[in-house]
């Protein structure tokens, strides 16, 4: 049951919420109705349309939740009487009913997992672009770097660690380029605190920087002592100096490719010795633009992970909880010259 909670809190749709506790029931599986409660009852608390429609969607195969279920309920005790989680369904879905629609700019509180990692992002998903920025909501080539960073992704722990971390040394100041809802970067700070020395978190937008994406740090928990937030806009601002740069859905747009890439070879040519880019393949034309911007820059540009090869179904199914709409590419990026001192 747990990677079914861990889709709620995702926002999967409720219709692919139900089929996986019928597969679960399929399998005789333990359902102790306390958990799905306490996870119904927090999905409320942050979207209660959401709730409403997941309650909704579960009442329409309330056999599932009846005590002569497949699924090996455990009944809610209060006070000594059992109440079985049809009869909560019924409940709260009736509690839910005045709930309409959210508008488009409203935000959700939406909880990514990677591995034993939880980290929850305030954002409106349903908003694309808002104040002439992208960065208020999260586009799925970030939850796959996380996955990458984190290593819940099969093989890509070994990858991370010996491409990425073994070169670099135990410990590192990081540069997170277009930094969006912060997302990618809180995932760095919470697997890899120990070895970081400083976090320079950036976008091109100061709000979405030192507003948005700062709270999320700050909704999670994370201490920002040794964390920096600041706007950078490419190929205007200097660059921080930093060992490694992170970045996520930041060459979607061919106009700005440009810039990115001259930011990034500015950088990689001095202090930083290597990024990580993350990108969603939407358009082959624009992903090839930047890769021969790298080459035109003298980088070296290598897909370390994708999607493309392997671990597209595991990244759906237990991270991202939706299919792709399109394969995604982990890039490794170093200076084939360095600048002398």
């Amino acid at each position: 049951m747990e990677r079914i909670y861990r889709s709620i809190h995702a926002r999967c749709r409720p219709a692919d919420v139900v089929a996986a506790i019928e597969n679960a029931a399929r399998e005789n599986a333990e359902f102790k109705t306390q958990e799905f409660v306490e996870n119904i009852q927090l999905a409320s608390a942050r979207n209660a349309y959401y709730a409403k429609a997941l309650a909704k969607a579960c009442i329409d195969h309330a056999g599932l939740f009846e005590s002569s279920s497949s699924l090996r309920i455990e009944p809610l005790k209060t006070d000594g009487l059992e109440t079985w989680p049809d009869e909560w369904l019924y409940e709260k879905y009736i509690e839910l009913l005045p709930v309409t629609a959210p508008a488009p700019t409203e935000p959700d509180l939406i909880r990514y997992t990677f591995g034993q990692v939880h980290v929850d992002i305030q954002e409106t998903p349903n908003l694309i672009s808002a104040a002439g920025s992208t960065g208020f909501r999260t586009w799925a080539a970030a939850p796959y770097l996380c996955a990458f960073i984190a290593g819940a992704l099969g093989g890509s722990r070994q990858a991370f660690e010996q491409r990425v971390l073994a070169p670099l040394g135990h410990v590192i100041s990081v540069l997170e380029l277009g930094c969006g809802t912060g997302l990618v970067g809180l995932t760095w700070t919470l697997t890899q605190a120990d070895r970081t020395r400083e976090l320079c978190v950036t976008d091109g937008d100061p709000d979405v920087v030192t507003t948005h994406a700062r709270a999320n740090y700050v909704r999670n928990g994370v201490s920002t002592e040794n964390v920096r937030f600041q706007q950078l806009r490419w190929n205007l601002d200097p660059v921080p100096a930093s060992d490694l740069i992170i970045a996520a859905d930041v060459s979607y747009d061919a106009t700005v490719v440009p810039d990115l890439v001259r930011c990034l070879s500015a950088a990689l040519r001095w202090t930083t010795r290597a990024a990580l880019v993350a990108a969603a393949v939407r358009n082959y034309d624009t992903i090839s633009v930047f890769e021969a911007h790298c080459r035109d820059q003298k980088l070296h540009c290598e897909i370390i992970e994708t999607t493309e090869t392997s671990g597209a179904a595991e990244f759906e199914d237990n991270i991202l909880f939706k299919k792709l709409i399109a394969p995604i590419r982990i890039y490794l990026l170093t200076a084939l010259e360095r600048a002398s001192p």
